[in-house]
């Protein structure tokens, strides 16, 4: 029996082991297939015992017709189960107590989209080298039936359709199918995260963009460097006779020519490879591309100097143009490699992103836990967290309890207390306690996960001014191709032949559609990507264009201008207390010494001598216990003080004021009575004045509007510096929204609503900006345009700025790809620019506007 192993690379799902397993099963000779998705390989039984080149080749091709490539082929001794495929072990593990189901108290995750937005279907396209590749694309996919909208990112080589129903199977081998009979490969394929299985984010593929631009760098680091050694002989062969006067007998000459052409078809042939099998595989489908251009153009001096080199035999002579071609590929090759790097710069900040998250967890199996890779960690296991350590994956908690510092996701400054029942998120910090956790979501369906998403659903969106540009990249090859035309029938009917034939490469050769391509989605890249670094989420590229026309930021007051940093505002000591105000601040802030917690920071601040204190014991997301002067004290949240401790009536109605004026309580007790009460409040953003005043000098009306009473409007709008007539207090979430189309007057003024709350939630969708602040509720992140992950308000400028200068680039690049098109076409066309100008303008031409957007990464946005 004959068994092959092949090495796959592209699948993801249990779809693709299907469509794997159904295209080896067609063929003829094959008997048995297993598909193992795990270790990215199939094995097939051979009907008979005979292996050959022509079989495999056949092997090969019938996978890479499925969408995967094929790594490589090796014999087995025998074809392996499914279970020895899956490597399950040959004796079953303890099987462990599945706990029972917890509804989570609330889920931070669920503002954000998925990986795969819910009905969408998203194909990694491989081969795009241009924006006409992404028009044919685009037109391709839109002719299958069953196709609403498409939008295909060149930068990113994704391809994001929605469907005009239901997402399927079906309709995703279609598209597939689309993609491949356009003439471009498919990497892999996803249509909707309710009908896959939970896969981790593309980003953390083994394929990442990361990953692939940087072998595509260093594959184009080899060619052109080739390339480079030998373009030096051949320039000094063609050209050193005539610069130095050496004069050659006419058979020396032909062989220096004729060595000229072997040494220019190797260059050709290494370093020019890609371009002519792009150029091949467009012309297989009936379209060109930017291949096209540049194999046509090295292909057409390389032919003619063939050509002339050969008619010498015959006494006819002629220019030869080997260092053209040479030149040609090799200078292109050059900006091929410093687009790549730049492009995968470009895509950083998301590998960054991701590497915030934990890269073990301590699972249990059996009686004991295990440490094993995050990625490891399934739906349903228990996982223990101790004090200091990140979450590994979201999950509700089953035991035990801690304040947990949600920070890096929602930017919420005060930790937050998590006991059992309540969902925590992976990727932030265990404060103070021991929890035991049921995973709820790993992979791609966490939180962090799916902020990873939201930046590539940015990245693959397209704002409106680049349609222009789709237009124009749609039939831009085409023109090219019958511009060169009529440049080489121009001249050659006016007596030229051979300045036409220079004259019309230099057309094919300069031409660059790929600028058009790369002016948008390399500057979301950068934009986006450097947003999500500092916190800030742009949703899709239109925000972007509206952010650019502001006329009117309305700010929320509550969460939003508030600082979230805890201090004292009162201080209410019981009627039955034998001690001094002065003294029950010093015990309280004895025991809150050393504490990091916000409330304990602000409780020490109060008094700061040096008391001695005994039997310090932290109580996890309730309060701390200690013995100061030999009297056992307790500090921590009403509801576990008044479990062991009695509260006098008149304390209690102070307690109760408090609350009513949105205050928080922490009480003071020994161990038999409440003794003080302390409230604290929120105090306004430091930041605040500062950011409303930047606003202002930017040309941009600074409006308030919120539920509170119109005192308390009234002074903070003082303190920030807003204009009392900017001021609506006392506003229904109802109302909120009708004030927003007021402000907009029709349409008239470009208006963004800053929010965080709920009830912000219709007046974030009714404005043309909908800016929410990281610490608010999902909802209000869900109607929102812009989320910043982090709750500082210098975040809210910074947004604005960063949109304003994400969308200028996008506006640069797209500006200079036109005018470069549109002047150096027509010098090259008059014969002002020569072959290898043209090359080195048209690989710089792409390398410029990638360059362009990564000067974003160093814009000023304070």
């Amino acid at each position: 029996m004959n068994v092959l192993q092949i090495d796959i690379e592209g699948m993801t799902c249990g779809h693709c082991v299907a469509r794997v397993d159904a295209a080896l099963s067609e063929l003829a000779e094959v008997d048995a297939v297993v598909v193992d998705l795990a270790n990215d390989r199939a094995s097939v039984k051979l009907r008979d015992d005979t292996d050959s080149p022509e079989l495999r080749e056949e092997l090969t091709d019938a996978i890479e017709f499925s969408g995967f490539d094929v790594m490589g082929i090796q014999e087995l001794d025998a074809l392996p189960t499914l279970a020895e495929a899956a490597h399950e072990p040959a004796d079953e593990e303890p099987e462990l107590e599945e706990p029972e189901p917890i509804e989570p108290a609330r889920d931070v995750g669920e503002h954000i989209t998925p990986v795969i937005a819910q009905g969408a279907i998203t194909i990694d396209v491989r081969g795009m080298t241009c924006a006409s590749c992404v028009a044919r694309v685009e037109r391709a996919l839109e002719q299958v039936d069953g196709v609403g909208e498409v939008v295909v990112n060149y930068a990113t080589e994704v391809a994001t359709i929605s469907p005009a129903g239901a997402p399927s199977s079906e309709l995703a081998d279609a598209l597939a199918d689309a993609v491949r009979g356009a003439g471009y490969e498919v990497a892999g394929i996803d249509w909707g995260a309710s009908s896959r299985p939970v896969d981790e984010p593309r980003s953390e593929r083994r394929d990442s963009p990361g990953q692939r631009r940087r072998a595509e760098a260093k594959e184009w680091l080899h060619r052109w460097g080739a390339g480079a050694l030998l373009l030096p002989v051949i320039i000094i062969m063609q050209m050193g006779p005539g610069m130095f006067g050496i004069s050659l007998e006419a058979g020396a000459d032909a062989g220096r020519v004729g060595l000229l052409a072997y040494l220019t078809f190797l260059v050709l042939g290494f370093t020019g490879r890609p371009f002519f099998k792009g150029a091949w595989a467009s012309a297989k489908h009936g379209s060109a591309s930017m291949d096209t251009l540049v194999a046509l153009g090295a292909g057409v001096a390389f032919l003619y100097s063939l050509g002339v080199w050969i008619a010498g035999f015959w006494g006819v002579s002629g220019a030869v143009y080997f260092e053209s071609a040479a030149m040609i590929v090799t200078l292109i090759g050059v900006g091929k490699w410093l687009e790549s790097r730049a492009r995968g710069k470009a895509g950083d900040a998301i590998e960054a992103l991701l590497e915030l998250g934990a890269a073990t967890a301590r699972v249990r199996r059996g009686e004991r836990f295990e440490e094993i890779p995050v990625a490891s960690v399934q739906v349903g296991d228990v996982f223990e967290v101790r004090p200091g350590e990140i979450i590994p994956v979201d999950g509700v908690v089953l035991e035990g309890g801690a304040d947990i510092d949600e920070s890096m996701l929602t930017g919420e400054p005060v930790p937050i207390q998590r006991g059992v029942g309540d969902e925590v998120i992976g990727a932030t910090i265990d404060t103070d306690g021991v929890l035991l956790v049921h995973a709820t979501r790993v992979g791609a369906q966490t939180a962090l996960a799916k902020i990873v998403a939201e930046v590539e659903r940015a990245q693959t969106s397209k704002a409106d001014i680049q349609r222009l540009a789709d237009r124009v990249s749609a039939v831009f090859v085409p023109v090219i191709l019958v511009i060169a035309s009529i440049t080489l029938l121009a001249w050659g009917l006016s007596g030229d032949w051979a300045a036409g034939v220079t004259a019309s490469i230099a057309v094919l050769v300069v031409a660059c559609p790929c600028a058009l391509g790369l002016a948008t989605p390399t500057a979301l890249m950068v934009g986006t990507g450097r947003g999500a670094g500092r916190g800030i989420l742009i949703r899709e590229a239109n925000a972007l264009e509206r952010a650019s026309r502001l006329d009117v930021v309305v700010f929320d007051k509550t969460g939003t201008l508030t600082e979230g940093k805890m201090s004292v505002a009162e201080v209410a000591v019981a009627t039955s207390a034998s001690m001094e105000r002065r003294e029950l601040e010093r015990i309280a802030a004895a025991l809150e010494r050393g504490s990091e917690h916000p409330i304990g920071v602000a409780i020490a601040s109060l008094d700061e001598s040096d008391v001695e204190v005994d039997g310090f014991r932290a109580h996890a997301g309730a309060g701390v216990s200690a013995r100061v002067d030999g009297v056992e004290y307790k500090l921590g949240k009403p509801s576990w003080i008044l479990e062991s401790s009695r509260i006098d009536e008149g304390l209690s109605a102070e307690i109760e004021r408090c609350y009513e004026d949105a205050l928080t309580v922490v009480l003071l007790a020994n161990s038999e009575a409440v003794l003080a009460a302390f409230a604290l409040q929120d105090e306004l953003k430091e930041e605040a004045r500062q950011v409303v005043g930047a606003l202002q000098k930017q040309g941009v009306q600074v409006w308030m509007i919120t539920g509170d009473n119109a005192a308390t409007a009234a002074r903070v709008a003082q303190l920030v510096g807003i204009e009392p007539e900017h001021v609506r207090a006392q506003v229904v979430p109802s109302q909120k929204s009708e004030a927003i189309r007021e402000l907009r007057a029709g349409g008239e003024r470009v208006v963004a609503m800053v929010g965080d709350g709920i009830n912000d939630a219709p007046a974030l969708a009714e404005a043309d900006l909908g800016i929410a602040m990281g610490s608010g509720a999902h909802v209000a992140m869900e109607a929102a345009d812009i989320t910043l992950v982090r709750s500082d308000l210098e975040g809210v400028y910074e947004a604005v700025m960063l949109a304003q200068a994400t969308y200028n680039k996008i506006r640069q690049n797209l500006f200079w790809a036109f005018i470069y098109n549109v002047l150096l076409v027509p010098a090259a066309a008059s014969g002002v620019l020569i072959p290898m100008m043209a090359a080195g303008a048209m690989a710089m031409s792409s390398v410029s506007v990638v360059s362009n957007s990564l000067l974003l990464t160093r814009k000023k946005l304070t």
